[in-house]
């Protein structure tokens, strides 16, 4: 008898819940009057409200590994993150930013980033300090990072130095900031290779724009600073502790399990804070922007990269600052003696 009555009751209580939802979520200017002598009376129920579908939310694929972008905000970072998130690689894509207004000056540029299986949640880090780097990797909690782009660059007209390193400042963001960043990493970088099997990935945003590094004087202690002279020699470091970097971790192979393989590259031209910091405008658009961001992608996510490498376009190229072997060794020397007794 109980089953009878259900069934003859089910539609009832269908139709009587759709025209609830229906009228919760889209409730008329006024309700109807309850007899024909009662004026209309204005919604009083705040449940309709609360009945709305709520917002949707990411499902991250937490067996995915994260990607890290420093530079977030900038004109190629943040078309990086995007690239990066819409991969579906990644349970997380992690945008650093010197401070979260930064971050939501690109959501209200181009909207929301996560998709469905990928989160973005940004993160302070300043990065000429280490105390500051190291904190940005113990938040991420030991998780697995497969690719990280060093992507964050400073100019300045006159010769500044950090407030906690003493360090000339674009050798100290441009330079030292990524030789920091990948010891902080490594570990995670290493971590999400060997649960993958295949190599983590580190890409430095270096330049065609690059030279006249003096390795005598890298911080223009003895004069000679100017602003495009620095961000020069920083963007040659670049190149060079990229060799230095693959060729270390390719050494220590055979020791420490998980290959993780660096290159860097020439981003684009695009104009940006660090090229009006130069004194260069190009009077382009999103479109360059965009652009920007290609070949560091492809570096991060596509196949038959060549290890150590400097990619001028997709397509690797040759670097003679690169191919200097002494050099190359002498800077490792200088950045590993900066940096000495902060990474464990």
């Amino acid at each position: 008898i109980l089953g009878i009555f259900l069934s003859f009751l089910k539609p009832h209580l269908v139709l009587c819940c759709h025209f609830q939802w229906q009228h919760h979520c889209f409730p008329s200017e006024t309700e109807p009057p309850t007899s024909s002598h009662d004026p209309p009376r204005a919604p009083s129920s705040p449940l309709r409200v609360c009945l709305q579908p709520p917002p949707h939310q990411p499902q991250p694929n937490m067996s995915l590994p994260l990607a890290v972008v420093t530079g977030a905000n900038g004109a190629f970072g943040k078309h990086i993150v995007a690239g990066l998130a819409a991969s579906g690689r990644f349970s997380r894509v992690v945008p650093v930013v010197r401070d979260t207004a930064k971050w939501d000056a690109v959501i209200d540029d181009l909207g929301p980033l996560e998709t469905d299986s990928t989160a973005v949640t940004p993160a302070v880090c300043h990065l000429d300090d280490p105390a500051s780097i190291l904190k940005l990797a113990g938040s991420l909690g030991g998780a697995p990072v497969a690719v990280l782009v060093n992507n964050a660059a400073v100019t300045s007209p006159d010769r500044r130095t950090s407030k906690t390193t003493g360090e000339e400042m674009q050798w100290g963001v441009n330079v030292l900031g990524y030789h920091r960043m990948i010891k902080a990493f490594l570990p995670s970088l290493k971590a999400a290779a060997t649960e993958s099997g295949h190599p983590s990935r580190i890409v430095n945003v270096a330049s065609n724009w690059a030279g006249g590094l003096n390795l005598n004087d890298p911080e223009f202690k003895k004069g000679g600073y100017a602003s495009d002279t620095a961000y020069r020699a920083s963007k040659q470091a670049n190149r060079m502790q990229t060799r230095a970097w693959a060729e270390h971790l390719a050494a220590g192979e055979a020791l420490s399990p998980g290959r993780v393989e660096v290159t860097s590259c020439h981003p684009g031209l695009a104009t940006s804070a660090v090229t009006k910091g130069l004194g260069m405008d190009f009077g382009d658009g999103p479109d360059a922007e965009k652009d920007g961001a290609v070949t560091p992608l492809h570096l991060a996510l596509g196949k038959g990269i060549q290890n150590g490498a400097f990619y001028p376009t997709k397509k690797a190229g040759r670097c003679q600052f690169s191919d200097n072997a002494k050099a190359v060794q002498a800077l490792w020397e200088i950045l590993e003696a900066s940096t000495q007794g902060e990474y464990q």
